[in-house]
């Protein structure tokens, strides 16, 4: 399933994709997604927001930027950013705590299916922090969701 989101001039379409052998009337494990509810941060400069959603998922927001951190950037308003929204049912929340989806110009596509200039992000739990790595195809030059988040308390 994917959903179209207009974000400033930006529109997004995001999907996860859920990878997972499912054999015979074997059902995934149940996964509690309130471990991964919360505002996210990796620093200044990197957010996910993850709310339950009204249909039993998971809706993200991230925004990353590049030099918002340096005064002289921002007077000549050279910033990069790149953001994304999504919905996420609850059966694409792998039970290890993994989450993996890929953006393009033709919408959400699961990470398998992106083309070289599509944006993949890769999410992970452990523990008490969140870890992102995606492809530096997400945003403007130099944005990445890549690092490690904390769960803000502010």
């Amino acid at each position: 399933m994917s959903r179209i989101f207009k974000v400033g001039q930006c529109v997004a379409v995001v999907a996860v994709a859920f990878s997972g052998i499912v054999t015979g009337k074997e059902k995934p494990a149940a996964v509690d997604l309130s471990y991964w509810v919360g505002d996210w941060s990796a620093s200044a400069e990197q957010d996910i927001s993850i709310v339950l959603d009204e249909r039993g998922g998971l809706y993200l927001e991230g925004f990353a930027a590049w030099g918002a951190q340096d005064p002289d950037r921002v007077d000549r308003g050279a910033i990069n950013f790149g953001e994304f929204s999504a919905h996420v049912m609850a059966g694409w929340v792998r039970a290890d705590g993994r989450l993996v989806f890929a953006v393009g110009p033709d919408g959400s596509m699961p990470a398998s299916a992106a083309e070289q200039y599509d944006c993949v992000i890769t999410l992970q739990l452990r523990g008490e922090v969140m870890v992102a790595e995606d492809n530096m195809m997400c945003g403007g030059h130099n944005v990445t969701f890549t690092g490690t988040y904390q769960r803000r308390t502010d």
